[in-house]
C-alpha cells in the first residue's frame, strides 16, 4: 500500500512514517516539502505519487495562539484538509484525518461518543471541527477525535501536550520525592492534571477515549492495539 504521510516530522506524522515504513510504502511531506495551505500543490503532490491512503499529521496545535492568528488555523487546519480531501477525491484515496476533542464543550459527565454533538468553544476548536466536515469529502474519510498524543518517535520533535507534561513532572527528582513520600505514608496520590480552556473535569480530563468519523458506513477495530475507530455518517 502507498501512504502518503503529511506533517511528516511532527510528533504524530513521524510515528505513522515509523510504524508503516517496514510494511508499506511511505512517502513522507514534511512542512518543508508540502505546504497543505497552498491547495494547487497539494493536487499536484497527490496526482504525482498516487497515494492509496493520505495521512495528514499537519495541524496548527496551539490553542491559544489561534486566538490571535486566527486566519493561520483555519488555514491548515480547515481549508488545507478541504485540499487533502480533494486530492483525496482525485487520487481515488482514503484519508486519515486527527481532529480532537476540544470540538465538544467539555460539559459532559461520560466519554463522548461519535453521535455526541459538536460544540466549539474556541477558534482552535472551530477550525478543527471545520477540518472533520471538509475531511469527510473525501470518498473515503477517517476521522479520529483524540485528547492528547504522547511517546517519540525516531526524527519527531520533542514531546509535548498534557500527557508528555504530565510525564515530565512525575519523572521530575520533584515529583518522584513526592511519589516516594506518599508511598512511605500509604496514602493514595492525588492528582490535577492541568485542564485546558473549554473543558470540565468530569467530562473531559485525561479519558482514554478517541472516537472517530467516517463516511459510508465501514467499521474498523484494533488500530495499533487500543483505538478503536467506528462509524458515523452524520456531521452532528
Amino acid at each position: 500500500m502507498r501512504i502518503a504521510v503529511v506533517g511528516a516530522r511532527g510528533q504524530l506524522g513521524a510515528a505513522v512514517v515509523h510504524e508503516c515504513g517496514s510494511d508499506h510504502e511511505v512517502i513522507a511531506f514534511a512542512r518543508a516539502d508540502l505546504d497543505i495551505g497552498d491547495e494547487a500543490a497539494v493536487g499536484a503532490a497527490m496526482t504525482r505519487v498516487r497515494p492509496d491512503v493520505i495521512v495528514n499529521g499537519a495541524a496548527f496545535t496551539n490553542v491559544d495562539a489561534a486566538e490571535d492568528h486566527p486566519v493561520d488555523a483555519l488555514t491548515i487546519n480547515a481549508f488545507g484538509v478541504r485540499a487533502l480531501a480533494r486530492a483525496a477525491r482525485t487520487a481515488g484515496a482514503a484519508l486519515v484525518h486527527y481532529s480532537t476533542d476540544f470540538v465538544f464543550d467539555g460539559a459532559a459527565s461520560a466519554p463522548y461518543t461519535e453521535a455526541d454533538r459538536p460544540n466549539p468553544q474556541s477558534t482552535y476548536a472551530a477550525s478543527k471541527l471545520l477540518g472533520e466536515w471538509f475531511a469527510l469529502d473525501a470518498p473515503r474519510a477517517y476521522v479520529l477525535r483524540v485528547e492528547s498524543l504522547f511517546g517519540r518517535a525516531p526524527g519527531a520533535p520533542p514531546e509535548k501536550g498534557s500527557a508528555a507534561g504530565i510525564m515530565s513532572t512525575r519523572c521530575s527528582p520533584a515529583g518522584r520525592r513526592r511519589c516516594s513520600s506518599i508511598g512511605r505514608s500509604r496514602r493514595p496520590m492525588s492528582s490535577t492534571p492541568r485542564v485546558r480552556p473549554g473543558s470540565s473535569s468530569s467530562g473531559r480530563r485525561r479519558r482514554a477515549c478517541i472516537t472517530a468519523s467516517t463516511r459510508g458506513g465501514a467499521r474498523g477495530s484494533n488500530l495499533r492495539g487500543s483505538w478503536r475507530v467506528s462509524s458515523a455518517s452524520s456531521r452532528g
